[in-house]
């Protein structure tokens, strides 16, 4: 479990291109993040750091487009201090620093992870650290999606490969570990699940489904504090636990609307039906990943199921398979990596355009996501490649038929 200077110093010494990507990924992340423009959630963070000085503590009762954890108000006003001591600087560029050098601690959990599996470490960072989607998405918009990966993986590291003598200290660990990332963002349910249930060889759905109640409670106890009124408790209810994501105008949601936007099943909206199926289907498939093989490789595909079925998607929502991906590297993560590059350049820079082109490329990541998703299941689960040929052979003959 140890990370001290030794090994990492011995890691440069194997690896003598190690500091190089280190040095260029934190310049580009660092220049970036010197840029003066910033987007909606970056103004919000901005007053949460000044509430958090003028000492308004109930975040939700003065900011009502606050939809996030307490966790990231206390980390904004930390920040926010930081920012006070030197003044000359903007608080964006701090907090985008916070987040860079979050990158950085997963890229050494990363580089220990690909050494135990026997993939090259230099490959991985390079995936990684140096990859423009991790780059603007850390140097510019600095949401929290990369604190929460961070914590997953150094999860996973401590219970499966880190040398510690009890089984049971690690996964006590490992559960502290995976509730403080769904505490900083709770929109990876299906990943701490996985996490937690792949830690026991015997009654995983109990006991797994055991250490997921007490994340969820631990992290709904976070509230507590701020449920003190009814702004607050309308807030909370509504915006933050019931929050649906931004306006859907790709995939399957998307879809949904264009096609029935009225639409209603059991007097509920399609697209809110949708949102609980996406919940449920979401908990199930993590389930199904449980007794596969690779747990890394599950992760990996179940950060793809997110993406391919959310019922919303946003911009810092990409940035969620680029960590596991880079330790498993193909042709549709070279793809994903460039149409959510070239979709970075067009809207996190305000580069102007269209709605038309802006639905047009949100709608492209998807497509290429969902690709990426099909290629990774079958790999994971074979009999679906098998399902998916006879699919494929079935279509030729109809076409060849008419």
């Amino acid at each position: 479990m140890k990370l001290s200077i030794k090994p990492i110093s011995k890691w440069f010494l194997h690896y003598p291109s190690l500091p190089i990507i280190i040095l260029l990924g934190l310049a580009l992340r660092f220049f970036i993040a010197s840029t003066n423009s910033s987007n909606f959630d970056m103004h919000i963070f901005i007053l949460d750091s000044q509430f958090f000085h003028e000492g308004k503590w109930n975040i939700y009762f003065y900011n009502w487009n606050y939809v996030y954890s307490p966790a990231i108000f206390y980390i904004n006003g930390l920040l926010g201090m930081i920012q006070n001591i030197f003044s000359f600087l903007p608080y964006p560029f701090f907090q985008r620093v916070y987040i860079s050098l979050i990158d950085l601690l997963t890229l050494f959990i990363l580089i220990k992870i690909s050494k135990k599996n026997k993939i090259s470490p230099t490959r991985t960072a390079v995936f990684f650290f140096i990859n423009p989607v991790t780059i603007m998405l850390s140097g510019y918009h600095a949401q929290f999606e990369n604190n929460a990966i961070f914590f997953l993986l150094l999860a996973v590291w401590v219970n499966f490969y880190a040398n510690i003598r009890f089984a049971s200290y690690k996964k006590i660990v490992a559960w502290f570990f995976l509730t403080v990332g769904f505490i900083i963002k709770h929109i990876l349910p299906f990943q701490v699940f996985l996490i937690e249930a792949s830690m026991f060889k015997k009654h995983k759905l109990v006991k797994g489904g055991i250490l997921f109640t007490l994340t969820i409670l631990t992290f709904l106890s976070t509230f507590i504090p701020f449920y003190n009124n009814n702004e607050s408790k309308f807030v909370i209810n509504e915006y933050v636990l019931g929050y649906q994501g931004p306006a859907t105008i790709s995939g399957i949601t998307g879809i949904i609307r264009f096609f029935c936007v009225t639409c209603e099943i059991f007097d509920m909206r399609l697209y809110t039906l949708y949102r609980y199926i996406f919940m449920a289907g979401g908990m199930v498939f993590s389930i199904f990943l449980l007794n596969k093989k690779n747990l890394l490789h599950s992760l990996l595909v179940s950060f793809l199921f997110f993406l391919t079925f959310s019922s919303a998607h946003s911009a810092q929502y990409f940035v969620l398979p680029m960590a596991v991906g880079a330790l498993f590297p193909s042709r549709w993560y070279l793809a994903y990596t460039t149409i959510v590059t070239i979709f970075l350049l067009v809207f996190q820079v305000e580069i102007g355009t269209s709605i038309y082109i802006k639905v047009f490329l949100l709608n492209m990541v998807w497509v290429v996501a969902s690709c990426w998703f099909l290629t990774e299941l079958i790999k994971v689960y074979p009999p679906a490649g098998i399902i998916y040929k006879k699919i494929v052979l079935f279509v030729k003959r109809e076409k060849n038929h008419k």
